[in-house]
């Protein structure tokens, strides 16, 4: 399947959603192993001696997990217009309600739920 360039939007979609094109499949492996790479790190950050030494490294793999993710599900969000065109705000509705979606932010929405901590690091 060729993607078609007509907009970026568009672009994106494709990229995303459209599992039949090799940039596609090549984008949702790296997010799929990114994935298994987070949890296999969360695995391990909660062994006490060993989450001890490497506990500034395990904190800034969370932040770089997070952006990676926060930026995927923002742009899903923005490219799921791309289902009924006629209707982009509708379609972005449909979208954030999906199951994957909720998942989705499920998955990041704690992260941004607790960054009071920086707030409080001064205090």
């Amino acid at each position: 399947m060729k993607i078609e360039k007509s907009s970026l939007r568009s672009f994106v979609h494709q990229i995303l959603e459209i599992e039949h094109d090799g940039m596609a499949r090549v984008i949702n492996a790296i997010l799929m192993l990114f994935i298994a790479v987070t949890l296999v790190i969360v695995f391990i950050a909660t062994v006490p001696s060993i989450n001890q030494h490497y506990e500034s490294w395990f904190y800034s793999f969370e932040i770089v997990s997070i952006a990676v993710f926060s930026i995927e599900y923002i742009a899903r969000v923005w490219a799921s217009a791309e289902i009924n065109p006629d209707k982009p705000w509708t379609s972005r509705f449909n979208y954030i309600l999906s199951p994957l979606a909720l998942i989705d932010l499920l998955a990041i929405a704690p992260f941004y739920l607790t960054s009071t901590r920086f707030k409080n690091q001064g205090n």
